[in-house]
C-alpha cells in the first residue's frame, strides 16, 4: 500500500502548480481516462497461504454525468498483475501466472470546490467484476490452475480534481478497489476462496462534452 500513497503524494505537486483564474469545471454530460498504479493485496486460501502479487500500471474509462457537487457515472478498469510467489505447506516458492480483472462500475462521486480551480472529491461505486485467474502453478503444486468467474467488484475513491478550463479537469486521486470471493478449483479438489482488493495512486482527465 505505500507505493500509491507515496505516487500520490508526488504527483500532488502537479495539482498545486499556478494556472489562470477561473471558475470551476462546469456540469454535464463528460468522459474520461485514467492511469494507475496498483499494488495488489496478498491472497489467502485454505491451503495456500500468502499470495503475492505483482505491482502494476492499470487504465480505466468512464462516461457520466456532473449535477453539481454530485457525479454519476459508469467505469470501465482493467487490471493485470502476475503471481509472485505464495506459500505451501510452510514452504514458500515462486508461482507463475496472472491474474486479469475487467470491472464495470457504476459510481457516485461527491465534489466539493475549494477554490475557483481546485476541488476535492470522495465516491464509491459496485458492479460485476470478471476475474480470470491464468495458468497458476508452482513446482511445490501439483497442477495448472486456471479460472473464469464473475463476481461483485466494488470500489471507494478520494482525490484532488485541478480544473484546467471550464470543461477540461484534471483529477489525482487514491481508490481502494475489491471484489468478493474467488474460488480455486483444481482437479475436483477445493483450495478455498480469497477476496480481490488493491490500492491503487490514479492520474486522469475529464472533459465536459455538452
Amino acid at each position: 500500500m505505500k507505493k500509491p500513497l507515496q505516487y500520490t503524494l508526488a504527483l500532488s505537486t502537479l495539482v498545486l502548480l499556478p494556472a489562470n483564474s477561473h471558475a470551476f469545471i462546469g456540469d454535464g454530460l463528460y468522459i474520461g481516462a485514467g492511469m494507475s498504479y496498483d499494488a495488489p493485496q496478498n491472497w489467502n486460501l485454505d491451503a495456500i497461504k500468502n499470495i503475492k502479487l505483482k505491482d502494476n500500471v492499470g487504465g480505466s474509462g468512464i462516461i457520466g454525468y456532473d449535477w453539481g457537487r454530485i457525479r454519476t457515472e459508469v467505469e470501465l478498469l482493467y487490471r493485470r498483475n502476475g503471481f509472485q510467489d505464495a506459500r505451501f505447506g510452510g514452504i514458500t516458492a515462486p508461482v507463475t501466472g496472472h491474474l486479469e480483472n475487467v470491472t464495470v462500475l457504476a459510481n457516485l462521486i461527491y465534489e466539493h470546490p475549494i477554490t475557483q480551480r481546485l476541488g476535492v472529491y470522495v465516491g464509491a461505486g459496485a458492479g460485476p467484476a470478471v476475474l480470470t485467474v491464468k495458468d497458476f502453478s508452482s513446482s511445490s503444486w501439483a497442477g495448472n490452475f486456471s479460472r473464469d468467474e464473475i463476481t461483485l467488484g466494488y470500489q471507494g475513491v478520494a482525490g484532488l480534481t485541478l480544473s484546467l478550463t471550464k470543461s477540461l479537469s484534471v483529477n489525482l486521486g487514491y481508490r481502494y478497489l475489491g471484489a468478493t470471493d474467488l474460488r480455486f478449483r483444481n482437479g475436483g479438489i477445493d483450495y478455498g476462496k480469497t477476496g480481490i482488493a488493491s490500492h491503487s495512486a490514479e492520474l486522469g482527465l475529464r472533459w465536459i462534452m455538452f
